[in-house]
């Protein structure tokens, strides 16, 4: 019995590795952020390595647009576009491969409306040259988010305890059993 008692606090004691999965812990676009200058590049940052062959797809209104190249950090996916994109909304899709093993997918949305920004460029444009013409000098500051700003996003995987839960239980069945048959012997 002391054994028995002895191999299940050991089993307890074993560490949870199943808590290595990667989550999506930033993206650029952020999810449901309006980009307002042309996009080059989906950048997505996750909390824990990913392995290659982790991938990502991006798409518009049921159109692929295939990425030129997609570059793998330990714990980065960065995705070059080809040429400008469509205003519209646009929806990333991503795959990856967690440091143990178990693959991963999510989404998620944002959307591009360059429009505005050459908009804004011109009217700033007839703004200067107009203020040039009377000899005003201006100083303006562009606050322009950072590329990679976090975007906290939810997550729909299981919470790290689940094995450990599912372990334990089978554990304590396991001991239970063990219990009964020696009882029996006796």
């Amino acid at each position: 019995m002391k054994k028995i008692s002895f191999l299940f606090i050991l089993l307890l004691m074993i560490p949870n590795f199943a808590s290595a999965h990667s989550t999506l812990t930033a993206s650029f676009p952020a999810e449901g952020e309006t980009v307002t200058e042309p996009l080059t590049e989906v950048h997505l940052t996750f909390g824990a390595g990913i392995e290659q062959g982790s991938t990502m797809v991006l798409t518009q209104q049921e159109e692929t647009i295939e990425f030129i190249e997609i570059i793998l950090t330990d714990t980065e996916m960065t995705g070059t576009l080809p040429a400008e994109l469509a205003d519209g909304a646009y929806l990333v899709e991503w795959t990856v491969l967690s440091e143990d093993g178990h693959p991963l997918e999510g989404s998620y949305t944002f959307e591009l409306d360059a429009d505005i920004a050459a908009e804004e460029q011109e009217a700033q444009e007839e703004v200067e040259s107009e203020e040039e013409e009377e000899a005003a000098e201006i100083v303006t500051e562009d606050a322009t988010p950072s590329p990679f700003a976090a975007n906290e996003t939810a997550s729909n995987e299981p919470t790290a305890f689940s094995p450990f839960i599912i372990i334990a239980v089978i554990a304590l069945a396991g001991l239970i059993g063990a219990i009964l048959v020696l009882r029996r012997n006796r």
